[in-house]
């Protein structure tokens, strides 16, 4: 009697437990897809994950607008930046390369199917790795900046004769034009001065004589200095070559004469800029306004420090060089 008692006990606790759970799952249904409601926890874990999905759209939009402005920088940087200091550019190759995925973002596949935040962190990566690019070059431009005054002092920035109208005139400008010996249409790499021969012709920016040459026809008696940082200066068609290769010359030091040498049509002074081997316009370097008291004060402090060297013992070599 107490056996069947016992037995009987518990089949009713089985029978409640399995309306219990009939029941909760009759609940659960009704809760959630009659009243379309969502358990407390789901609700809290779409929250949640609507939180991050917004703080991942501001991290996407930050990184977008520092792209832009890392993207300005480089133009700049390309643009002006190294141009001036004559530095090389860097590939495209090397600013734009991108993230190699491979393991990287292995686990992110698993938290995140839909391929957003795996695409987020492989953005990321991609502008830290243009900012890095884009340090290294300012750390190179930093260090040209030691030798700032060194450059300021070498870019060819006067005109290579006193720059007074009533002895010359420019003849001939940069670009195409036609030969006005050989009469047919052909790029003018430089500028010409018209100008009567035996007026001094002077260097314009510091530099090394890299090249006294002299042809029969072509540019004539002709002196290439090699001002550094990517730049170089030629004056052809000279009458007198005063400097020799491998001279150092000063900005305003006297280097030659004009002349008629060469294939000319009458005497002139040509007179070329050359920057990374490519032939520039000389107007974008030379000041055509400079005063002339201001172009003659500073040959003749260049002359007048050219003599020192002279009296001076120990430069006894170089003056030798400066005056010649």
């Amino acid at each position: 009697m107490h056996s069947f008692t016992k037995k009987k006990a518990t089949l009713y606790s089985l029978a409640v437990f399995a309306c219990s759970v009939v029941l909760f799952v009759a609940y659960l249904h009704i809760y959630l897809y009659v009243f379309g409601k969502t358990l407390p926890k789901t609700e809290w874990l779409r929250r949640k994950n609507e939180a991050l999905h917004i703080e991942a759209q501001m991290l996407a939009r930050s990184l977008e607008s520092y792209a832009e402005q890392l993207e300005a920088l480089q133009v700049r940087d390309e643009e002006i930046y190294r141009s001036i200091f004559g530095l090389s550019s860097i590939p495209s190759s090397v600013r734009d390369a991108s993230i190699q995925a491979g393991t990287r973002y292995e686990d992110l596949e698993y938290a995140d199917r839909s391929g957003r935040l795996k695409n987020l962190c492989s953005f990321s990566d991609m502008v830290m790795k243009k900012a890095y690019v884009q340090s290294k070059s300012y750390d190179e431009i930093d260090l040209m900046l030691s030798s700032a005054d060194l450059m300021a002092t070498s870019i060819p920035a006067i005109m290579p004769i006193v720059p007074d109208p009533s002895k010359y005139r420019i003849s001939s400008s940069f670009g195409y034009r036609e030969h006005p010996v050989l009469g047919y249409r052909r790029f003018h790499e430089g500028v010409d001065f018209s100008i009567k021969p035996g007026f001094a012709v002077y260097a314009t920016g510091d530099g090394v004589v890299e090249q006294v040459k002299i042809e029969r026809r072509g540019y004539g008696r002709q002196v290439v200095i090699d001002h550094g940082f990517g730049y170089k200066t030629r004056y052809a068609h000279c009458k007198t070559i005063l400097v020799a290769e491998g001279m150092r010359v000063k900005r305003g030091e006297k280097i030659a004469e004009t002349g008629n040498s060469g294939l000319t049509s009458g005497p002139h002074l040509h007179y070329e800029v050359i920057y990374k081997g490519r032939h520039v316009n000389p107007y974008h370097y030379f000041d055509r306004d400079m005063p002339l008291d201001q172009y003659r004060d500073l040959v003749d402090k260049v002359a007048s420090s050219s003599e020192k060297m002279m009296l001076h013992p120990m430069h006894a070599d170089k003056s030798t060089h400066s005056n010649k």
